[in-house]
This record gives C-alpha cells, structure tokens and sequence, in this order.
C-alpha cells in the first residue's frame, strides 16, 4: 500500500477488494503520508461493512472527509467512533439532508469532546432528539451554555444530566420564559449535585411546587433552606416526606432552629432514624408536644434529650416516653447510646456532676423496671451507675492493674471512659489467665487479636467438639463446659447475649448462687482456648471467667 497513491486506488483496487480490507489495513499510509481509509471512493467506502468501520480507532476515524461522511448510509455513521469528530465533520449532510451529529446514537454522543459540545450552534443542539439528550455525560451538560439549552423542549431538556447542572445556568430562561429551574423533571431535581441543591435561594423554590420539593435530595438540603417557601407559600419543612426526613444528614439536624423543628409533624419526626435522634439538642426535643416526642425514635436518644424539660408541659421527657420507647431505650443499644452519650460531656475540671449522676441513677431505674432486675442489661446498666464489684480495677489487657472504683460525684472522665469500656464495649482485657501470668510474654504484656468467627458456628449450637484448651491451666474449666454443651447446649447459649456488635455478655454464678454478669469483647488471647468448628463462644466464655476470677479472687470477699 505504501508503493501506491490515492489515484491508483480507484482504477487498481476494486470494490470488492476493498470490503475485504480490515481495520488495521485501512489504517495503512499510503505513498503521500495519508491513511488509506481517506483514498477511498464512494464507492468503495460503502462496501466497508459496518463492523469494520466500528473497529477503527478514533484517529482513524477522524480522517473520514466531509465529503465521504456525507455519503454514509445510517448505519454507516452510528458505527463510528466520533470523539475526535470536528464539527465540520459532525455537520456534513447526506442526500436527505440529515447531518452526521442528528444520526448518532446516545453512545456515541457521549463521546464527544467537551470543547466540540461547547461550541455547537444552539440550532444544532435543539436539532438532537431526547434520546440523544440522555447521551450527554455529566461534563458535557455543564458545557452547555444558556443559549444552547434556551431553546430545547422540555422534552428535550428534562433528558438531560442535571448532576452538572450549576444554578446560574438553571437561572436562564427556556423559549417559553419559563425558567430552566422550574423545567426540570422530578428525577433530575434529586439528581442535582449538593452544591446546587445547597445554592438553592428563598426565590427559588418560590419556582417550585411542593412535588417538586418533595423530589429533591432531603440530604443535601442546608439547614436554613427548610424555613423557606415553595411555590404554593407552603415551608419546606411541611413538604419534606418521611424519605427526605430519613436523608437529612447529621449536620442539618443539629442545625435546625428549635422552633422550626417543632413545626415537623409527628410522621416527619416518627421518620428520623436512630442516628439522626442521637444528633437531637436539648432545646429542639424540648420544644416539641409529648405527642411528638412519643413520635421519636427512642434508642436514638442521649442523656441531655431525656432530661430535656418540654416546654409544652413542663414534663421531663423521660417520663412522656411510651412503653414502646421505654423498651427501646431498656436495649442493649439503647443502653449503649445513653451512656455514651455522657462521654464527652464530664468537666476536666469538676468531674462528673451531681445532676448527671442523678440522670444516670434515674435512667437506670427505668432500664431495670423494663428489663427486669435479673436481665443481664439491667445489671450491666446499674454496674456502671450505681457500682459493682468488678468496678474495683481496670486492666484492659495491659501487664498491669489500675484501681477503677465506683462512679460519683466527681470521677474523672477517665474513669467513666474506663466503666463504659468495661461493662458496655467489654474493653477490660484480663491481664492475666489463670495460672499463666504477664512474665512468660516477651513484651510482658497479653497478645489479643479479633475472633470474627460467629457465636455457634454454622451449626448455631454448642458443641463438646467445640472445646479446645491450650495453653492456659485450666482444664478443670472447660471439661466441664464441654460436659455442658454435651448434655445442656441450650443452657450454654442461655449464658451468653450476643450484643450484634463484637460484644458478648456472660452470666457466671458465685458459690452463693449470686448472678454477675460480664461483658467481653471478640479479642482472643493467643495463649487461649481455642474455639473449634468455626465457633468462637469457648473463647468468649473462657476469657470471662479470667476477667471473673482475676477480680473475684482478688477483690471479692472469700465465699466462706
């Protein structure tokens, strides 16, 4: 090919020879530097087929002339690759008149070049149809200019990627005088981006209704924009659906002013999920009606929301709860969450307060009037309230023991920080296991590592299999809960709660039949019992019984 010029291809070359050419040949240069796909003729070029002028790289492609494109069937052109297509190229019309760009296909107007899609006259963007429209990527859309998209229909307009969309462009008018911001569809307001929605002003959404509000995307709306206005003079507010509610983020919960929250009915409250409750403040639950507070999902609330006084009644919230919440609240989550919420709240300076400790006392009375005095959440949340046994030390897996104590009025952050760990995340390692102590380490320190395995196994049962001892002495301990999960395995699992998160509580009896309860978390020591058949409960039970008898022994007065 390179020995013959562009003139012998049409008296050497016949028709039929070329359709028989490949993709990689018609890429070939020819003797005067051309590819060999620019020599063809009319002729010859509608005996390519479709597939072949589909392999050609995009540079190839781009060295089809105008005056070749212009007599591709249609066919022909929705095979090619266009994304180095001139707008000469893309303008050059066959026998009917129809331009290259009105026959591409959505795909291949997605691989337009940005600056090409930015310079098209608007008469040639309003000639594309809506399927093509929806060709167009996020970055092609937000190339376009008012006066390209002035005068598409709404058809056309409502096709389009909205995520591009900057305000100032939504601001322009379409041929009607309608404005493009009121034009969108519903899908393409909750598709537009965050900083758009965010942008949205006061007259704004005086352009929309309240279907249209309703579509947008309830988490990237700024905390101010709810006290706003739509089109039918209803707040933003009232509009929002129980999905939008389940959208807002955490940072426009906290930011909504008191009284606008307060105007939230009870169904848009009823939607907040447990997350965005624990986001609640003092003043915003306080502003609302018992009837909007028993709204509320319950386990999502903190210490300074219980003990929030509503204004409407002059009640504590704690006592409006229903039931339902109160039983919400008596969970392991719900537990978790109230008391974490204290973290972060004690004065470096003060300590714990005499009012948090009378919270604390209050809202672990009513975890054990719902629960029951012998559950283990009833035990674990008076344990860390109102003092235990177990409060004596904290190790928490280092080579050495700390004096913990019981919480008061004054105990540091620290030490609530320690009693939490201890009783809700089972953060209080044993230091030691039995006859084995911290010397025999290297590093004179406990080697823990995470067991995911689950609680069971796959068999969900218990099983004498399941018991492995290993290095620690304490044989005489798991023989018998092997014997146990070999005649009772159901009373095996009645000793351990699994809490869903990594953390297991364990019921263990004195020799006066006293209960305890402990909470362990999955860490396993290396030197440990090993749980078998994928379980993980022996190890779980193992290092509670360590935890038991490390302080029981030590800081317990003898049984006799």
């Amino acid at each position: 090919f390179p020995t013959r010029r562009s003139s012998d291809l049409d008296s050497k070359i016949s028709t039929l020879a070329v359709s028989a050419l490949s993709a990689a040949q018609l890429s070939f240069v020819d003797s005067s530097g051309k590819k060999l796909i620019s020599d063809l003729s009319a002729a010859q070029l509608l005996s390519i087929s479709g597939s072949v002028l589909g392999s050609l790289t995009a540079e190839v492609s781009a060295q089809l002339s105008v005056a070749q494109l212009q007599v591709l069937t249609l066919a022909g052109v929705q095979s090619l690759n266009v994304s180095l297509y001139s707008v000469a190229q893309l303008l050059a019309q066959n026998q009917t008149g129809a331009t290259v760009i009105s026959q591409l296909l959505p795909a291949q107007i997605g691989k337009l070049p940005v600056q090409i899609v930015s310079s098209l006259d608007p008469s040639v963007v309003v000639g594309l149809t809506a399927l093509q429209m929806s060709g167009f990527l996020s970055a092609q859309v937000a190339a376009l200019s008012v006066a390209q998209l002035s005068g598409l229909s709404v058809n056309q307009f409502q096709a389009l990627n909205s995520s591009a969309f900057e305000l100032s462009t939504l601001l322009g008018s379409n041929s009607s005088g309608q404005k493009l911001l009121s034009s969108l569809s519903l899908s393409q307001l909750g598709a537009l981006s965050a900083q758009t929605t965010a942008n949205l002003t006061q007259d704004n959404f005086n352009l929309l209704s309240t279907e249209k509000v309703q579509a947008l995307d309830g988490s990237k709306l700024a905390a101010s924009q709810l006290g706003y206005l739509d089109a039918q003079a209803q707040s933003v507010f009232a509009d929002l659906t129980t999905s939008q509610m389940s959208r807002l983020s955490l940072g426009q919960i906290g930011l909504v002013d008191a009284a606008t929250f307060a105007k939230f009915s009870s169904a848009q409250l009823a939607a907040l999920t447990q997350t965005q409750v624990t986001q609640l403040t003092g003043n915003q639950i306080a502003a609302l009606s018992q009837a909007q507070i028993q709204s509320l999902n319950a386990s999502g609330m903190t210490l300074q929301t219980l003990f929030a006084t509503d204004t409407t009644t002059g009640h504590l919230v704690v006592d409006e709860l229903t039931q339902d919440q109160k039983a919400a609240l008596a969970t392991y989550s719900g537990v978790a969450q109230v008391l974490r919420s204290l973290q972060g709240q004690i004065d470096s300076s003060t300590g714990v307060t005499q009012n948090q400790v009378n919270e604390l006392k209050t809202f672990a009375n009513l975890v054990t009037s719902v629960a029951g005095t012998g559950s283990y959440i009833a035990y674990i949340s008076n344990a860390l309230v109102n003092g235990d046994k177990f409060n004596a030390a904290w190790t928490g897996g280092s080579s050495h023991t700390d004096v913990l104590g019981n919480l008061d009025v004054g105990s540091s952050a620290t030490a609530y920080n320690e009693l939490f760990s201890k009783w809700i995340l089972g953060g209080d390692n044993p230091s030691q296991l039995f006859g084995i102590d911290v010397p025999i380490y290297s590093n004179n320190q406990p080697k823990y590592q995470a067991n995911t395995n689950p609680l069971f196994g796959a068999s969900g049962v218990p099983s004498a299999s399941d018991v492995n001892q290993q290095a620690v002495g304490d044989c005489y301990f798991l023989a018998a809960l092997a014997s146990v999960a070999k005649t009772d395995p159901d009373f095996i699992k009645d000793m351990i709660t699994d809490n869903g998160n990594g953390t297991y509580g364990v019921r263990f009896y004195d020799a006066k039949g006293v209960v305890s309860y402990l909470t362990v978390n999955n860490e396993a020591e290396s030197l440990a019992a090993v749980s078998g058949n994928g379980s993980s409960w022996v190890s779980v039970v193992e290092k509670a019984y360590a935890e038991f008898r490390s302080v029981h022994d030590r800081y317990v007065v003898d049984d006799d």
